[in-house]
């Protein structure tokens, strides 16, 4: 006996209809009568007639599923059928063979006749695990995982799902809040929220972030939704044992780790990484194969040798597979170690490089042991992508173009999808050249797409949205930059306006440069916009270039390090700031990343950035790098630069440099610099405008526009002393010697040109009406 889902309409629009009559029906109205057709290929033909348009790996899809309704099931299979929308299923039994039945609907006509023995089975009366077994988007599918024909035999027979839920260790777990030394504590509980996920309880003592980042409320609103509730009840209040955090009044129940540890953190979070035990293990290590996060997703190529497509034959025949003509049957097989295929693979493909054996071996490592039955599998067909599940072990067998292959049963889910509609972040990782490519990171993302709505960007109900709803959310919707609030403004003392053309900038570009003289602020305005974007100082990441600065002090390289035992000393590949801020970006994908660069015109960028630069300009690109293979860079990773155009001309940034970033001017003359230390001393020290009088003063004797003086040198308090010797050293030891330099070899009186006395007189002289002493 073997259990199929029989769709009745995408969304169940004939499943009354069906039961009804006693039959499971299928649409297809393009193609007539089947009866008389005697092979797979024959509806195949059948279908191209009738629907002209269609691309071959649809055709094959599409014959599969019909040739099984009308050949494979057998009398006495049972079917599922969904009704009421997806909210219940109905069960029965195939009592008769195909019958073509011109008296029905013309989108109906294809019947098998069914005894249904329960016509609604509520969909809260399933185990997860069995629910997305049955949550394939094709309308004819077997349905094997998670031991389901003997269950679903069970509940068509009256009985409830036999399926148990997990369980989950009772240990206590902490989470450190970001910035900060504050440790929030909780436990997993026994019992799953509606996604097969446990439930999580906090406990009361813990703290909470007072302030969320800006993209909270976008990107996760079911997070931002219960902090506002919790704020509001009194749940979260300040606390005194946590200075500057609010802090938990009483156990609370989440949903899941991770959505506990989003609303804490007010950020988007992976409760499995987030949350540790106190000896530094992770839940995810923790909780092992039961965790919510133990599946992985692949990408295997099905291209052949020969350049044919093969996944049409893979969608049609249940499979995929990597070819392998070089070796035997006895040479490989499941589970076998990475030193095992290496030796195998340098003996069956000694023609090849070391660098196409090395490839190979990482292939069938990566085919033959770390690819987990329950894994997701994406093929690519053309414009076209196809989901679908890891059924089964590896074997032996022959790709269509007669060529040796490994093969492994794949249960295909999906409808064919267009690649080009998907997240930057998926098709980034599509772009690999790999013959088998780990997608584990955009999980999520594929997920929602085989599970047709049950995993919604965002819950429908009040509770907070569980780890993976939050993946989904982050990864579908681009980050949004939250617009400059005016408290920004008036904190940095700039005009909104220009703050609103640094995000516009940004959002846009995802890369500028602020350029101009020294003392204009364009260090401090970057990380001020860059914190305040980015909700917190520990998304946002400084680095500042110089004439030795590398590519491995930028993103990665080998560097020293002690062997294991302390035998000796070796080398080792070590991340980089640029490298840990994309990957740290790539966990949160909702919260957007910042890297300041100080002074970035003083390395040689194309050594620094490398091959870095192509995935500036391509965000939906992987490349190959110098040390560690394939790389895409998260679209929530933002650059600014800062360029002092006093000490190197903006005109020698190469033209390469200048069509990734957009470049933004921070002058003395013009906004937001100018006037800028008139309302800092309005601000701080009123009644001493006189300052900014000499500034302006200064700045006019300077022809070179490019070597002004920035107004930050003269926005410190110990400058504004009683007895005004703050400002005469300030002068003396930070201006005058850059005018020094500026001057050098031409004989001119630095201080009689630009000294405070000299600046007084002729201020004093601007100021006194003409005709007056």
């Amino acid at each position: 006996m073997t259990a199929w889902m029989v769709r009745a309409g995408r969304s169940g629009e004939r499943a009354e209809l069906a039961l009804e009559q006693g039959i499971a029906t299928v649409g297809f109205s393009e193609v007539g009568d089947l009866t008389d057709a005697v092979s797979r290929e024959e509806v195949a033909e059948r279908l191209r007639v009738g629907v002209p348009d269609a691309k071959p790996a649809t055709i094959a899809n599409w014959a599969g599923q019909l040739w099984a309704f009308r050949d494979t099931i057998e009398v006495g299979d049972l079917v599922v059928m969904s009704v009421r929308r997806g909210q219940a299923y109905a069960f029965g039994r195939v009592t008769g063979p195909y019958l073509y039945r011109s008296d029905l609907p013309e989108d109906a006509r294809h019947t098998r006749a069914v005894q249904w023995l329960r016509r609604e089975v509520a969909f809260g009366g399933i185990e997860l695990d069995l629910r997305r077994s049955l949550g394939s988007l094709l309308t004819v599918f077997r349905v094997v995982r998670n031991n389901a024909e003997e269950r679903l035999v069970a509940l068509a027979e009256g009985g409830e799902d036999p399926g148990r839920p997990r369980t989950y260790p009772s240990v206590e777990f902490d989470a450190r809040m970001p910035d900060g030394d504050a440790v929030a504590r909780g436990r997993l509980l026994t019992e799953e929220s509606q996604r097969g996920v446990p439930k999580f309880l906090v406990y009361a003592g813990s703290p909470a972030r007072v302030e969320a980042v800006p993209s909270l409320e976008k990107s996760l609103p079911a997070s931002h939704r219960m902090r506002q509730q919790l704020i509001a009840d009194g749940s979260f209040t300040r606390s005194e044992k946590w200075p500057g955090w609010y802090e938990t009044t009483r156990d609370i129940e989440f949903s899941s780790p991770s959505s506990a540890a989003e609303v804490l953190r007010g950020t988007s979070s992976n409760g499995w990484r987030q949350w540790q035990t106190t000896d530094g293990r992770s839940m995810h290590e923790v909780v092992g194969r039961d965790g919510a996060e133990t599946r992985r997703a692949w990408l295997v190529r099905g291209l052949a040798a020969s350049g044919e497509d093969l996944v049409p034959d893979w969608i049609a025949e249940g499979y995929c597979s990597l070819a392998a003509s070089r070796l035997t049957e006895e040479d490989v097989g499941a589970g076998m170690g990475k030193e095992e295929l290496r030796a195998v693979v340098d003996d069956g493909y000694e023609h090849l490089s070391y660098n196409a054996r090395a490839e190979k071996t990482d292939e069938l490592y990566a085919f033959l042991t770390r690819m987990r039955v329950d894994d997701l599998i994406v093929a690519v067909s053309g414009d076209d992508l196809f989901l679908g599940t890891l059924a089964g072990d590896p074997s032996p067998g022959l790709d269509p173009d007669g060529r040796a292959s490994l093969r492994r049963p794949v249960e295909w889910h999906s409808e064919p999808i267009e690649a080009d509609g998907l997240p930057d972040a998926v098709q980034a990782k599509l772009s690999s050249q790999r013959e088998v490519v780990d997608l584990t990171q955009v999980l999520e993302v594929l997920q929602s797409l085989l599970e047709d709505g049950e995993l919604l960007v965002g819950e429908a109900d009040g509770d907070a949205a569980t780890a993976v709803a939050a993946g989904v959310a982050a990864a579908v919707r681009e980050v949004l930059l939250a617009d400059p609030s005016a408290e920004l403004a008036e904190r940095l003392l700039v005009p909104r306006a220009w703050l609103q053309e640094v995000r516009d900038l940004l959002q846009d570009r995802k890369q500028l440069i602020l350029h101009g003289p020294p003392g204009t602020g364009k260090t401090f305005l970057a990380q001020a916009f860059a914190e305040d974007a980015a909700g917190s100082r520990a998304a946002v990441k400084l680095v500042q270039f110089h004439p030795s600065y590398a590519y491995e002090d930028f993103f990665e390289g080998f560097r020293p390090a002690v062997s294991a035992g302390g035998a000796g000393l070796g080398f080792e590949l070590r991340p980089g700031p640029f490298r840990r801020l994309c990957d740290q970006a790539a966990g949160s994908p909702s919260t957007p990343h910042f890297l300041i660069i100080d002074e970035i015109n003083r390395a040689n960028l194309a050594k620094v950035f490398g091959e870095l630069y192509f995935l500036l300009e391509y965000r939906k690109r992987t490349v190959d790098l110098q040390y560690s293979g394939e790389f895409s860079m998260p679209p929530n990773v933002f650059l600014i630069g800062t360029m002092n155009t006093a000490d190197r001309s903006i005109a020698l940034v190469d033209a390469a440099m200048r069509r990734r970033f957009a470049f933004l001017p921070l002058h003395p003359d013009e906004p937001p610099a100018q006037g800028l230390l008139r309302r800092w001393i309005a601000l701080r020290h009123p009644g001493r405008e006189d300052v900014a009088e000499l500034l302006d003063e200064l700045n006019s004797r300077i022809r070179d526009r490019d070597v002004k003086i920035g107004p930050s040198y003269l926005m410190r308090d110990s400058v504004y002393d009683a007895d005004g010797r703050g400002l005469d050293r300030a002068w003396r030891t930070a201006i005058l010697p850059l005018l020094e330099e500026l001057h050098y070899g031409e004989g001119l009186d630095v201080p009689a040109a630009y000294g405070l006395e000299a600046l007084r007189r002729a201020v004093a002289a601007r100021s006194t009406p003409a005709g007056q002493p």
